[in-house]
């Protein structure tokens, strides 16, 4: 079965970055793929951050969007993630956008109650078919986020009770919670009753807009988690928004940019603790963040290229030039493609009067930048041009 998917995502590989302008993402797949447990195709995209590449060995969070035919919403989405990772309001992801497709498969794929329901083949479609898929091919880490609205606001939040320990967040958008012989309210707060057994922090955000339909179940869950008490040092983060004045289709752009903000708010102030350090102690306390991050959300998150290279710039311009190298040391690890930061560790070695490490990270960059993706010929030349006249004075 997966050497059949395998087979379908190369023939149907389509490589579309031209047709969506991003600063910080490109489209690396946009294809159909066909289910066996669902036995019907469904419409991926694929879209990597500009640091991501099959040699560097770097692995991302996925963040699903499910309702990509919803092309208004899938594209303000898609741009509004762009955004905040490209200014480090959040860190980088892939981003998997999944169709839906006809309406009569988007009921029966996030149902249980019909006679033809396939919930649980959909559930099978994406954690035993395309997930080790992308895993495989695109090294993603593991941990997932899902973006879901109505129905599948519903679904995300049934993903969430049977997926928690392989779960970031969760974000459902203008959901309902109630169908037949299904109660995800008191199947969600049983899941959190056993929040002990995760390994990291679990968010769950839920918003409701000016809808007659999911306003009382919306209301049924806050009431519900609100009531557990859970304390501030809980692994389980419910992030209930209201908006009262907005359209059902508006919901998923209101919603999405907040939660994220939220979610991803511990990880932030790491990074700004990084940003503004004094330490002379990089390394070490690059280290310590990262761990914290691991621990709270379940993947190492590396703080954004231009924090890491503004706070080495700020070192050298300070003449703290052991200090700087250590914030590009950090930078050539997280983003190898960023082959300048060679360069910059061979001038502060150079102000140091270490000419055997300034020759060394000289020659590094020699051989990196040509290959490198990141930037352009001219501007790989020009760089080349700058390096070979450096030299110790």
């Amino acid at each position: 079965m997966k050497q059949c998917l395998s087979l379908l995502l190369l023939l149907g590989l389509t490589l579309s970055g031209s047709a969506q302008d991003f600063e910080i993402y490109t489209v690396q797949l946009d294809t159909s793929i066909h289910s066996e447990y669902l036995q019907y195709d469904k419409k991926i995209q694929l879209l990597t951050p500009w640091c991501w590449s099959p040699e560097s060995g770097n692995e991302y969070p996925l963040l699903v969007i499910f309702d990509m035919q919803n092309s208004g919403n899938y594209s303000y989405l898609l741009h509004t993630i762009d955004y905040l990772a490209g200014f480090a309001q959040i860190p980088a992801f892939m981003i998997l956008g999944i169709e839906a497709g006809e309406d009569r498969n988007r009921l029966i794929e996030t149902s249980f109650h019909l006679k033809n329901s396939k919930g649980e083949e959909n559930d099978r479609f994406l954690y035993e078919e395309l997930f080790p898929l992308l895993k495989k091919e695109y090294g993603f880490s593991g941990d997932v986020v899902l973006v879901g609205h109505s129905r599948y606001g519903f679904y995300t939040t049934y993903l969430l009770t049977k997926h928690a320990a392989e779960l970031m967040a969760v974000i459902s958008v203008s959901p309902f919670f109630i169908e037949k012989n299904t109660n995800l309210i008191n199947d969600t707060k049983a899941k959190i009753s056993n929040a002990q057994d995760l390994e990291h922090d679990l968010y769950y955000a839920f918003a409701v807009g000016d809808s007659i339909f999911d306003t009382p179940d919306f209301y049924g869950m806050r009431d519900t988690l609100q009531a557990m008490n859970l304390s501030e040092e809980a692994a389980f983060h419910a992030l209930p928004y209201e908006f009262p004045a907005a359209w059902h289709i508006t919901m998923p752009g209101l919603t999405v940019n907040q939660a994220l903000y939220d979610i991803f708010f511990f990880w932030q102030e790491r990074q700004m603790l990084f940003y503004r350090t004094e330490s002379e102690e990089v390394t070490d306390l690059y280290g310590k963040l990262q761990e914290e991050i691991k621990a709270h959300y379940g993947s190492y998150l590396d703080f954004n290229l231009g924090v890491l290279n503004g706070t080495g710039w700020r070192f050298y311009g300070a003449e703290r030039y052991e200090a700087a190298i250590q914030c590009w040391q950090i930078l050539a690890r997280a983003y190898p493609d960023y082959s300048e930061a060679y360069y910059y560790i061979a001038m502060a070695y150079k102000e140091l009067g270490n000419a055997q490490q300034m020759e060394a990270y000289k020659q590094k960059a020699l051989t990196a930048i040509p290959r490198s993706a990141f930037y352009t010929e001219a501007e790989k030349a020009a760089t080349l041009e700058e390096l070979k006249s450096l030299r110790m004075e």
